[in-house]
């Protein structure tokens, strides 16, 4: 016998037992959720992999509630289910969007409120994925200052989906054919489409198009909703019962593989994106299977549905909306906390505030509108839509011009004294700029290399040390003994001054405070130049024809982040080849270290692009330094280093604003002074407040340099 409704028939043998709630799903949405708080807090390099779970449970959930009301009614009604989704949804994403906002414009930096500006009506909208996409932002690795909604693009994959889907289903109920059969087809068709879609379209430089993108993120919800379907369910009823009791080690596997997934892949891993997504969905999937089969691991249903897990998972939509903002809020610098402390500070105000959203929120509104007709449920939703959107637009809209240098607390700011002494010049007669150590073997005339070694009385005898204090690598001590009869220091009248993009922040301030003083600064930094990197031939070109075209004194190098990840061997033939250029002109060569990065831009330091130039000024110490910036930057990033509220460096963590650039022109020149010493600097009052301050890569749309709250 056959049982048919509208559009749908049903074969016999798997027609589905009376719908029942599944507690172990709310276990595993514990877990997921948990996996994504540990992940945003730097403790869970592969939590992300939580958000690709719960992409799996909604696609079976919807799809297994839209097919049991077919078997109910022989339609999908959409206005009830469109209706679910706003009582489920919007209650709580509206109070998250609400109390951000008075935060953010209470007591946020510039950038946040920017960020929260920009992306909230795309995220009210569910469109806030395109947003990123059309941005081109990294979600990996974007530098700008982070927006407490980014994590909402996920959301604006599952609402997409959630059009589409109920819409696809409605089709497949004209055509022919049991509608299991045809949800199965089709999500399985779609899927492959999907996850084929994200291996073409992968890009390693920027992957967020395809990890983001609601046509290759769909992939995971089709696997959860093949799973909702009786084919899904009827198979693994059968499978599990042919592999009897080895279906317990199937879970255990699955279970650990999924765990080790989690606590160990990266985001920008290339195999995630041609097959790893795919196999952890359909991982996933497999548990969510086994646990719709009724009496199949009972042991493993039983441990996902205990209390707390529970009381988790029914909450862990709050917690994954609240978390984000939290984590923004609280930071190392408005709170003072290390990296642990700090993570059971975010975590439990996450939880706080998901419960009371829970308590006070969402089970009630879904309580009370449950009972109503499917319209008030969406003219509720509208009106909580257009209210959100006028307080957009009635928030008042900071101002992002860079905060003035205030001239008065940078004199004192810059008064402290380096600890470095660089070497005076030895006689052009005896040693020629560019020449190597001295062999120890075959010592100079009135040099040596020995700091044991006896000194004529008249002599006058200087240390350098080529090692930045940030630096854990062994010192490189020269000392050099010049007779008094010497040539006197070098005159510095001209400076080239080279680097990546913290050159080019750190340039306008020295260009005005040392041209005020009379010293000619010519600026040849660029953003995302390196000795290394794909800029590499093209930078040396420029470095060779500026240097030789306008010969400078001394060549100043700020080194880049960009050439850190290269082999020793490389760097030293960079080294050398920059070397053998400024040499050419005749000029002395001195290395910059990298300032202290925020942590979420660097935690392991620039030890070996800092080795390579302390190797370089071993073979060539006479007329090559490495200044150590420790004294001036100190060892960890500070944004505002004299609590003035005015920022000496970007919010992104890793460039300079003006007080910053001028704050360090004015320590360089000091630094400097003690080799050099007709470089001076002109009074602050003078220059720091020109209008190289209002350069646009300060004074950007970004605020970057606004002043501080």
């Amino acid at each position: 016998m056959e049982s048919t409704n509208v559009g749908r028939t049903v074969q016999p043998e798997l027609v589905a037992s009376p719908p029942r709630y599944l507690t172990g799903i709310d276990g595993i949405r514990a877990f997921a959720v948990m996996a994504v708080l540990w992940f945003h807090a730097g403790h869970m390099s592969g939590g992300f992999l939580g958000v690709d779970a719960f992409f799996v449970i909604s696609g079976f959930l919807i799809t297994r509630q839209m097919l049991q009301e077919i078997d109910r009614s022989g339609r999908v009604a959409l206005g009830q289910f469109f209706a679910r989704r706003v009582r489920r949804l919007l209650p709580a994403l509206a109070l998250v969007l609400a109390v951000v906002a008075i935060v953010a414009t209470l007591w946020g930096t510039v950038p946040e409120r920017l960020a929260f500006r920009e992306d909230a009506p795309y995220a009210l909208g569910f469109v806030l994925n395109w947003r990123h996409i059309a941005d081109s932002a990294d979600y990996w690795s974007a530098l700008a200052a982070p927006s407490p909604l980014t994590h909402l693009w996920s959301l604006s994959v599952e609402e997409q989906f959630y059009i589409f889907w109920p819409l696809a289903v409605i089709v497949l109920l004209k055509l022919r054919g049991g509608i299991d059969r045809l949800v199965a087809i089709a999500a399985a068709v779609i899927c492959v489409a999907s996850f084929g879609l994200m291996a073409v379209l992968f890009d390693p430089a920027a992957s967020t198009r395809v990890y983001e993108g609601t046509d290759t993120r769909m992939g995971g919800l089709l696997i959860g909703a093949l799973c909702a379907t009786r084919l899904a369910t009827h198979f693994a009823t059968r499978f599990t019962a042919a592999i009897g009791r080895w279906r317990d080690v199937l879970v255990v596997g699955l279970v650990v593989v999924l765990m080790w997934m989690w606590a160990r892949v990266n985001g920008t891993d290339a195999w995630l994106y041609r097959y790893g997504l795919l196999i952890h969905a359909l991982m996933v999937a497999a548990l969510v299977v086994l646990l719709a089969v009724p009496n199949t691991v009972r042991w493993f249903a039983a441990g996902l549905s205990v209390a707390w897990l529970r009381w988790i998972g029914q909450r862990s939509y709050g917690l994954y909306l609240w978390h984000w903002p939290v984590y923004v809020a609280l930071t190392p610098d408005r709170t003072g906390l290390g990296r642990w402390p700090l993570t059971f500070v975010q975590v439990g105000v996450s939880f706080v505030f998901a419960a009371l959203s829970y308590a006070l929120v969402e089970h009630p509104i879904r309580a009370v509108l449950q009972r109503r007709p499917a319209t008030r449920t969406i003219t509720v939703g509208t009106s909580i839509v257009a209210a959100m959107a006028l307080l957009f637009v009635v928030l008042p809209s900071p101002s992002t011009g860079a905060a003035q240098v205030d001239v008065g607390s940078l004199q004192n700011m810059a008064a402290i004294t380096t600890t470095t002494t660089l070497p005076d010049p030895v006689p052009l007669s005896t040693m020629p700029p560019g020449s190597p150590s001295p062999d120890p073997e075959q010592p100079v005339i009135g040099t040596t290399n020995d700091p044991e070694s006896s000194t004529d009385p008249g002599s006058t005898a200087d240390t350098v040390s080529t090692t930045d204090s940030t630096s854990s690598a062994p010192a490189t001590t020269v000392s050099s003994t010049v007779p008094a009869t010497t040539m006197p220091p070098r005159v510095v009248n001209s400076i080239w001054w080279f680097g990546d993009s913290i050159a080019f922040t750190t340039a306008p301030g020295i260009v005005a405070g040392f041209d005020a003083a009379g010293i000619k600064v010519k600026d040849g930094s660029f953003p995302g130049v390196g000795l290394l990197n794909e800029t590499a031939d093209a930078f040396f070109e420029q470095i060779e024809w500026k240097v030789a075209s306008d010969p400078p004194d001394l060549v100043l190098f700020q080194l880049s982040s960009w050439d850190e990840n290269y082999p020793a061997a490389d760097q030293d033939e960079a080294m050398d080849r920059l070397h053998t250029i400024v040499a050419a002109a005749g000029a002395d060569l001195i290395f910059i270290p990298i300032p202290p990065l925020d942590p979420s831009q660097d935690s392991d330091g620039f030890e070996a692009i800092e080795g390579a130039a302390e190797r370089l000024v071993a073979r060539y110490p006479l007329d090559t330094s490495l200044l150590s910036t420790t004294p001036f930057w100190g060892t960890a990033f500070d944004i505002d280093l004299n609590d003035d509220k005015v920022p000496e460096r970007m919010y992104d963590g890793v460039h300079l604003c003006p007080s910053g650039s001028a704050a360090f022109a004015l320590w360089l020149a000091g630094a400097l002074g003690e080799r050099y010493p007709n470089v001076t600097i002109a009074d602050p009052v003078l220059w720091a407040g020109g209008d190289w301050t209002n350069d646009g890569r300060f004074d950007r749309l970004d605020g970057a340099c606004a002043p501080l709250p």
